[in-house]
């Protein structure tokens, strides 16, 4: 928005610049052309060709003026420098100033009149593929009393114009109302209204409505943003940005339906609803969130600043967290610790303790009943723990199932989130019984490979024991 003011101060005081040096001088009044083109394209440091100039009647004038082999600007009224009420018209397929370049149609029209220090300008006519009206009071230094409509204009010719890349399509509503506006100091008020806007480099085939004011006090700003979408809703309040201390926080609701919609903006397959709060500041160009989240049976506490993001897990559902990273669960826990993650290296570190574990029903407990008859789907597990990295897609882990008497390792584990494949060793002692194994194949299809040489021990080693017993009763 601080460019796009720029911009604006810089069109509105070209308006009432060009007739200051045209009717304004003195040499505006000479009946010899080339010499007006002259000098007024050496002051305006710009190209004027001056087309038709008729002060035969002065101070009643009229003028066509192109400019820059560009648009034709058009003039017709009183000079006169105490009482000015000039008519202009603007007009091209394209407009050329200093070093701005507008490359779509342009068509505006209204008058100027007035003192010359205290000229009023009004108007309105096509702009950026849409419509505006506006009028402000040009002095010498700044614009007051502004008042600008710009209704149903392209956000993407816009953005070009100013040089703002941002990947955002639709029309644009938006109206300036502003006491004071100069290149220092300003005071007022933005409205902006997107009814129907998109982003497809982020969102494709989602549109989605954005409604934002922001108040301007000279360094300071105050601002709210609201985004609503079939997607999500993302709603920014409290927003403050003081341009002298280059500082910016606010607070944000972000509710998002669906994540596996970000997947190309995100570079993941995450999935699921995201729910989450927080506060965000913006200093010496580094961005910081402080926020959390219940999406998950628990509260999720995040810390990022300087492209390391900070978790804490307190009763978050294991199941639901996998859930969202595409990993399948192989067992339901609420998790306590923390974890990390180096955007810039790419590197995740997780070190949490697991409690109220339960087995889910996977090929592995399938596995491990068929040889057994041992049901490890009903036990509970408390003095668990997860400890895992994850980078370059591979997520390696180790995982500890114990509740003091029966347990079950999980040792180098390795799942690869690009190619689906998943590689285990474990172990389990479950009533006594122990026995080891490894785990292969894909995340969708996991096979599972039992070594049952220690259980066959196990279990002659009982049976010896059952006869054994039953020959001392017989005794």
């Amino acid at each position: 928005m601080r460019i796009l003011l720029k911009y604006i101060f810089w069109a509105l005081a070209f308006l009432s610049l060009i007739i200051y040096y045209f009717l304004g001088t003195k040499l505006g009044h000479i009946s010899i052309r080339y010499l007006v083109e002259d000098y007024a394209s050496k002051k305006m440091n710009n190209k004027l060709e001056i087309l038709s100039l008729d002060i035969n009647n002065y101070p009643l004038i009229k003028a066509e003026i192109q400019i820059n082999d560009t648009a034709r600007l058009s003039l017709e009224g009183n000079s006169d420098s105490d009482n000015m009420n000039i008519a202009y018209h603007l007009r091209g397929e394209s407009f050329h100033w200093n070093t701005r370049n507008f490359i779509y149609p342009i068509n505006l029209q209204g008058t100027i009149h007035g003192k010359r220090s205290a000229l009023l300008v009004q108007g309105e006519g096509e702009v950026f593929d849409g419509k505006t009206s506006y009028s402000f009071i040009r002095k010498s230094s700044n614009i007051e009393n502004l008042k600008l409509n710009l209704e149903d204009i392209s956000a993407k010719y816009l953005l070009e114009f100013v040089n703002y890349k941002l990947p955002l399509e639709g029309n644009v509503d938006a109206f300036f109302n502003f006491e004071y506006l100069s290149s220092f100091r300003k005071k007022g008020k933005v409205i902006i209204t997107m009814k129907k806007a998109s982003m497809p480099e982020v969102l494709k085939d989602v549109e989605f409505s954005l409604n934002g004011t922001i108040e301007y006090k000279d360094l300071l700003r105050n601002f709210f943003v609201d985004i609503d979408s079939e997607s999500g809703k993302l709603n920014i309040a409290n927003g403050h940005y003081n341009k002298s201390a280059k500082l910016l926080t606010a607070e944000y609701d972000l509710q998002i339906n669906e994540l596996a919609d970000f997947k190309n903006f995100l570079g993941h397959r995450y999935q699921g609803k995201l729910n989450t709060v927080g506060k965000l500041k913006y200093e010496a160009k580094n961005i910081s969130l402080i926020g959390d989240s219940t999406s998950y049976g628990g509260l999720l506490e995040y810390r990022y600043k300087n492209k390391e993001l900070e978790l804490e897990f307190k009763h978050v559902s294991l199941e639901k967290l996998l859930h969202q990273l595409s990993f399948p669960a192989l067992l339901e826990a609420n998790v306590y610790g923390s974890a990390s993650y180096d955007m810039q290296d790419k590197i995740v570190l997780i070190n949490t303790a697991l409690k109220e574990a339960r087995f889910r029903r996977t090929k592995m407990t399938d596995t491990i009943y068929k040889v057994t008859g041992i049901d490890i789907l009903k036990d509970v597990y408390n003095n668990s723990l997860f400890t895992a990295a994850y980078q370059n897609f591979v997520l390696t882990s180790f995982l500890q199932i114990d509740n003091g008497v029966n347990h079950l390792y999980l040792r180098d584990t390795r799942m690869n989130s690009k190619t689906n494949k998943i590689t285990a060793d474990f172990e389990v002692l479950i009533e006594e019984q122990e026995f080891v194994g490894e785990i292969y194949g894909t995340l969708k299809d996991p096979k599972v490979n039992l070594d049952i040489s220690k259980l066959i021990k196990y279990q002659i080693k009982k049976k010896v024991n059952n006869f054994f017993g039953r020959i001392k009763s017989l005794k």
